[in-house]
C-alpha cells in the first residue's frame, strides 16, 4: 500500500508539472552583449587617436595601418586629412537600443546567426573627393590672377605653395562641409567573449576618407599605410 501512494504522489507531481500552474523551469537562452556595441567603441577608439586599443576590435587584421602618420617632408594636404579624418568620425544606427541579443535573434539594422552577426549602420567621415573638388577649386582662383600675368606652376616647389596656400583658405570653411554619410553593412565574429569586426573593403575605404562608390585621387590617401591581415598567410594572399 506504502509503495502504491508513493507511485500515486509522483504522478500526481507530474500532472501538476504538466497541466497545471505549475511548469517546468524554462531553457536558459544564451544572451550575447550587442554588436552594435563594438562598431561604436572601435569608432569611438579611433576618433580618439587611442591607436593602442582599436586593434582589439578587429577580427581579421592585426593593424589597419592609422596609427603610421607620417612625421617628415608632409605636404599641406596630408596633414590636413590627418588633422581631420578622425575626428571626423561618428556613427548612428536606425535603431538605437543596445540591449543583450540572443544567439538566433534580429532587429531593424542587425540579424545575429550563433556566434556570428551582420550590423547595418551609417558613418559619418571626412570625404576626400568632396575635400578634392574645393581644393581644386580654391587653387585654380588662387592661381588664375598670376597665370594672367604670366607667372607658370613649373615647379614641384611651386605646386606645393600653391597647395599649401589652397588649404590655408580651405582653413576658414568649416570642416563639417567636407563630411559625407555612407551607409554600411559589416559582419562580426564572437571571439573570446567579444564581438569583433571582420573588416571588409568598403568600411576600410570609408575610414580613409574615400566615400562609398566614388572614385578617389590616390594621393589623397597615400599617407596611409595600408591594412595588414592578422596572419602572414593571409598578407601573402593580397
Amino acid at each position: 500500500m506504502k509503495s502504491l501512494k508513493s507511485v500515486f504522489a509522483v504522478l500526481l507531481l507530474c500532472m501538476c508539472l504538466l497541466f497545471s500552474s505549475c511548469s517546468m523551469p524554462a531553457l536558459s537562452i544564451e544572451r550575447l552583449d550587442n554588436p552594435k556595441e563594438t562598431i561604436i567603441d572601435f569608432i569611438d577608439c579611433l576618433r580618439e587617436e587611442r591607436f593602442d586599443d582599436y586593434g582589439k576590435y578587429i577580427a581579421n587584421y592585426s593593424s589597419l595601418g592609422f596609427e603610421n602618420r607620417p612625421q617628415n617632408n608632409t605636404d599641406a594636404l596630408t596633414e590636413y586629412i590627418y588633422d581631420n579624418i578622425f575626428k571626423s568620425l561618428s556613427v548612428s544606427f536606425e535603431d538605437d537600443s543596445l540591449e543583450s541579443v540572443g544567439t538566433g535573434s534580429s532587429g531593424v539594422d542587425y540579424s545575429i546567426n550563433g556566434r556570428n552577426a551582420e550590423v547595418t549602420f551609417t558613418l559619418t567621415a571626412l570625404d576626400a573627393e568632396k575635400l578634392q573638388r574645393s581644393l581644386a577649386k580654391e587653387a585654380k582662383e588662387i592661381a588664375q590672377p598670376k597665370i594672367n600675368t604670366g607667372y607658370t606652376y613649373d615647379t614641384e616647389e611651386k605646386a606645393y605653395e600653391l597647395i599649401s596656400d589652397s588649404i590655408e583658405s580651405l582653413r576658414k570653411v568649416p570642416v563639417k562641409e567636407f563630411y559625407s554619410e555612407n551607409t554600411l553593412t559589416v559582419s562580426l565574429t564572437y571571439i573570446d567573449g567579444m564581438w569583433r569586426i571582420n573588416m571588409n573593403e568598403d568600411f576600410f575605404n570609408v575610414l580613409s576618407g574615400k566615400p562609398i562608390g566614388s572614385p578617389i585621387a590616390d594621393r589623397l590617401t597615400s599617407g596611409l599605410v595600408y591594412a595588414k591581415p592578422t596572419t602572414e598567410e593571409d598578407s601573402d594572399d593580397e
